[in-house]
């Protein structure tokens, strides 16, 4: 059985690694911009594509 504080301790590991996942997403997405060299405008048109896609 799972105390209060263990589950305190459960959501606390979780929203850390929740913040871990966005910033290696953030940094991988600054990496293909790199490699791939789009521009500013080109990275939120993809980013926008992108969120369409995922809201079918």
């Amino acid at each position: 059985m799972r105390t209060r504080s263990g589950l305190q301790i459960a959501d606390q590991s979780k929203s850390s690694i929740e913040r871990q996942t966005v910033a290696t997403n953030k940094k991988i997405d600054e990496l293909v911009n790199k490699l791939y060299g789009l521009t500013e405008e080109e990275m939120k048109e993809i980013d926008k594509i992108v969120k369409e896609l995922i809201a079918g």
